[in-house]
């Protein structure tokens, strides 16, 4: 009897296993298109360890299993560096379809996050950036509960160099309301708190760095240099190493008048130190593990990356932004 009773409960939960994902697990079943086989990259842009999965796609069709404890946005990633939301949530299998003559148009459903964001790329589909950002307000003020608000919180407003201080202390507003301990208010709260901190013509304070010894330093030294560029990316977002790439150039023919300063936001920090590692030129590189936690990060008030600044001997910003070529660009009008 006593062995009955033990097979009943075990049955029960091995038929609910079967039914779906269950507990804190999640399935991703995803459908192309135009495409056979390849390769694509799934990560959780919330999540602090900066895990990229690998997905591989056999004969049109793949799946992904994996845990969360909230509804959370993982991003498909495509090798020409186009990017797909996907909103997860415990115990839900969701199904996602695209063409790939088409990726613009894709389709989420298992739900009410990905109808919703499906209305809104469906909405927007037609419109201009500075247009597109006027319907992300409208979509924050009127579902300021759903993780949709603040995936367009974040794609939009925190990360968009161009979002006015106004724009963000209204929305931050808003949000903050019903979701005091949210990690996006905390950081939007640290962008406002420093708002002016990597501005041009500003001054960048000065914060305590890590090294790869785990030694502490200060970003700036007693001993001055003409310029300084810093560099601030990490290992998981796949475009710092292009601008990491070019900044090893720049420093190889730039060193007497310009100094050059890696700050990563990794939180392996042996991710880091195997990259910087086999760094053979004269970059200092700072990680102190934290990623956007780090109290160098916020009270620099940096909002995206990879980004860069460029600074006089005064400390005085003369130049900021995400663009590689860019980049190269603004160091050759300095240190010619």
């Amino acid at each position: 009897m006593r062995f009955v009773q033990f097979l009943l409960p075990l049955a029960t939960t091995l038929l609910l296993i079967g039914c779906g994902p269950g507990g804190n697990s999640f399935i991703i079943n995803g459908e192309f298109t135009g495409m056979k086989a390849g390769e694509l990259y799934l990560y959780n842009p919330n999540s602090i360890d900066g895990r990229i999965d690998t997905l591989t796609v056999k004969d049109g069709v793949f799946s992904y299993e994996g845990e969360i404890e909230d509804t959370v946005p993982y991003v498909l990633l495509f090798p020409n560096a186009v990017e797909h939301v996907i909103f997860v949530s415990p115990g839900k299998t969701i199904e996602y379809s695209a063409a790939t003559n088409d990726l613009k148009n894709y389709q989420v459903v298992g739900s009410e996050e990905n109808e919703l964001m499906d209305r809104f790329r469906l909405e927007t589909s037609s419109l201009k950036e500075n247009q597109i950002k006027n319907i992300a307000k409208q979509y924050i003020k009127e579902n300021i509960t759903s993780p949709v608000a603040f995936y367009l919180f974040d794609r939009y407003f925190i990360q968009d160099d161009y979002s006015t201080t106004a724009e963000l202390s209204a929305l931050l507003k808003v949000l903050k309301k019903q979701n005091p301990n949210h990690r996006l208010i905390y950081m939007a709260e640290g962008i406002l708190a420093n708002a002016s901190a990597m501005k041009t013509g500003n001054k960048v304070p000065d914060v305590s760095l890590m090294n790869i010894s785990k030694e502490k330093r200060q970003l700036w030294p007693k001993k001055k240099s003409d310029y300084t560029l810093i560099f601030f990316w990490a290992s998981w977002i796949r475009n710092s190493y292009d601008m990491l790439w070019r900044m090893r150039q720049l420093q190889s023919s730039n060193s007497e008048r310009m100094r050059f300063v890696g700050i990563s936001l990794d939180n392996e920090r042996y991710k880091w130190e195997d990259q910087v590692r086999r760094d053979s030129l004269i970059i200092e590189h700072y990680c102190d593990g934290l990623s956007w936690s780090s109290p160098a990060i916020q009270k620099l008030g940096l909002g995206t990356i990879p980004y860069y600044v460029i600074v006089d001997q005064s400390h005085k910003v003369l130049v900021s932004g995400t663009d590689v070529e860019q980049m190269a660009k603004d160091v050759s009008k300095y240190v010619k």
